[in-house]
């Protein structure tokens, strides 16, 4: 049974016409997510449903940055009848955006979005429901638990899952490792921080058909050091991101290279739980599951080594400026 199966889409449909007076008729699902499921109402508007979760001070933030700071490449969601930016749907969380048409940002593209990022962290907000991030991390414990769970549910690729997981125990070890040394450095530097969005890979920023960047999926904002953004730039047009950051900011030697490869280590363990997770417990339908073994086979096979390489590269586009 696929996601949308569980939503009453008709019922969501007159919920979304009732709380923000748009003229709804139906809703059609895009391709599912691992994490949400989008609809797109009448080519104009996108509503998201994801497990229910308090992301309504979250999503404040495009809105203040679009309203207040006059920042146009923010896809910030609606209000609706009651002021509020989400609803309940059954177990969802519902929220309504306008929808925008385009395609995912490529490397090419990643200096352009660190311009984009710059504007964001330059913010001034009063965002005072606004959560802010520690670095004293709860993730080393959803690793460990990770590591000793078996499979509670039957999935497609629970078998295959903790194979994975028990051959690729020592490279987790040495990522985990690693992010503990890291937290404890990070505790002692002189970190920048900033309204951060939280997931500003390339995939969340769209380039519509006139070259424009939009950045969308606020739901994990937070404040937090600038690095918890910069390193999803991390890849082939890091160096060029860095160097338009940098420019934008004036904050070129304030980036830390520690917290980028903190954040990179992170990353790379929070994902294999995500998906990992997903796939032994039987959470989601077979599309979801197949989306997150695919996310699974990102990560992993992935000698320390890789990943090391990876961080010298970040580290070395921070050394250059």
């Amino acid at each position: 049974m696929v996601l949308e199966a569980r939503i009453d889409l008709y019922g969501l449909a007159r919920q979304v016409q009732d709380r923000y007076g748009l003229p709804i008729a139906d809703l059609t699902p895009v391709p599912p997510g691992t994490e949400a499921l989008g609809l797109v109402a009448g080519g104009r508007h996108f509503v998201r449903a994801e497990a229910e979760a308090d992301i309504e001070a979250a999503l404040a933030v495009p809105l203040a940055l679009r309203e207040e700071g006059g920042m146009t490449q923010v896809v910030a969601p609606y209000r609706s009848r009651s002021g509020r930016l989400t609803f309940v749907h059954g177990p969802y969380a519902v929220s309504v955006f306008p929808f925008v048409q385009g395609r995912a940002a490529e490397p090419a593209d990643a200096a352009a979005a660190a311009a984009v990022l710059a504007q964001v962290h330059r913010s001034r907000l009063f965002l005072p429901k606004l959560r802010r991030v520690t670095l004293g991390h709860r993730l080393a414990q959803s690793v460990r638990r990770l590591l000793r769970a078996g499979a509670r549910r039957d999935s497609h690729h629970a078998d295959e899952t903790r194979r994975l997981l028990h051959e690729e125990r020592g490279s987790i070890e040495v990522a985990l490792n690693t992010m503990r040394r890291l937290n404890a450095e990070a505790r002692a530097l002189p970190l920048r921080w900033a309204v951060t969005h939280g997931a500003p890979s390339l995939d969340n920023f769209l380039v519509d058909g006139l070259g424009r960047l939009h950045l969308i999926d606020w739901g994990t904002a937070a404040l937090a050091p600038v690095e918890r953004d910069l390193w999803r730039l991390n890849g082939p047009g890091f160096p060029a991101a860095v160097r338009s950051y940098a420019a934008e900011t004036g904050w070129g030697r304030d980036l830390r290279p520690q917290a980028l490869t903190l954040y990179a280590h992170r990353g790379w363990l929070w994902e294999i739980v995500r998906s990992a997770t997903t796939l032994l417990n039987g959470q989601g339908d077979q599309a979801q599951e197949e989306l997150a073994w695919a996310a699974l086979n990102r990560c992993l096979p992935c000698p320390p080594s890789q990943l090391r390489k990876r961080c010298d590269a970040m580290r070395e586009a921070i050394a250059a400026l």
